[in-house]
């Protein structure tokens, strides 16, 4: 159940979410990623805690690590050489640019953890329904189905466990009769769902579903609260984004350069930071 700011209007919580994504992605600057990479865990912790989201966190950590190695690997661009692995040279910018790609995906990886929790099928339909039913729909039965079949998935492989036996012989054999396994899960998952899935759309036919306009089971109002987070959100963000796109000075290609540090800089900095933070000051 969301809580404090994530309670608030679903445009509102939306908007929020939308800077905290797109930003990172139209910047590849550390003062657009590394305070989003941080801020994502900091309030995914505050919301729900460290037990039910460490396994998710764990496997952020892991991807992260995995696309730092991939664009060392093979992207050798860049002026400054730091040191040569055989014939590849590794260079300042190409590890810089590996770095903060891999937080750039490790914070929406992050962010989208959250607003996965913060937005329930109910606050999902009420915020898309205006523009598609259709598409309000279609993310919501979604997001519903990802975690749904992967618990139906280990539910039918702990069923098959009992029945099957270990399989004997040299290493390509014993892969294939795994793989027949997989098969055979995978056929029973697809079956189940696409038996509960006509079971659905006989319920919402009955249900007068597309027949005239939804109603929502609950009303979300736009308060003086929501007004002013809305205000905070549009100018904190609008400021930064103008700050980076016309006096930003750090690039990576061909050669790294940083800029000098000015005051207005650290400003527009801070001023991206209070907007990652404002669910936590808000509250």
């Amino acid at each position: 159940m969301p809580k404090g700011f994530f309670a608030l209007h679903p445009f509102t919580a939306a908007l929020y979410f939308l800077f905290a994504v797109v930003i990172p992605f139209a910047f590849l600057t550390p003062a657009a990623i590394v305070p989003g990479a941080v801020m994502s865990c900091v309030l995914l912790f505050s919301q729900y805690g460290f037990a039910k989201t460490k396994s998710g966190m764990f496997f952020s950590l892991g991807f992260l690590a995995v696309i730092f190695i991939a664009n060392i690997a093979f992207s050798q661009n860049g002026q400054t050489v730091l040191f040569w692995i055989g014939y590849r040279p590794i260079t300042l910018e190409n590890l810089v640019f590996s770095l903060l790609t891999a937080l750039m995906f490790f914070s929406v990886i992050t962010w989208f953890a959250l607003f996965s929790r913060v937005f329930d099928s109910d606050r999902l339909l009420f915020l898309l329904t205006p523009l598609s039913k259709t598409l309000a729909l279609l993310v919501s039965m979604t997001l519903l189905r990802i975690p749904l079949l992967y618990e139906r998935q280990k539910t039918i492989g702990q069923m098959r466990s009992f029945f099957v036996t270990p399989v004997k012989g040299n290493r390509a054999k014993r892969l294939f009769v795994r793989l027949k396994r997989l098969l055979g899960v995978f056929t029973a998952l697809l079956v189940w769902t696409m038996e509960e899935s006509v079971e659905t759309a006989d319920s919402m036919a009955a249900r007068g579903f597309g027949v005239g306009k939804r109603s929502s089971y609950r009303r979300w109002r736009i308060t003086a609260r929501d007004m002013g987070c809305i205000a905070v959100i549009l100018g904190l963000g609008a400021a930064f984004i103008l700050w980076e796109s016309l006096a930003g000075t750090f690039s990576i290609f061909p050669k790294l350069t940083v800029g000098t540090f000015t005051p207005a800089g650290a400003a527009f900095t801070l001023c991206y930071l209070c907007l990652l933070s404002l669910p936590l000051i808000e509250h």
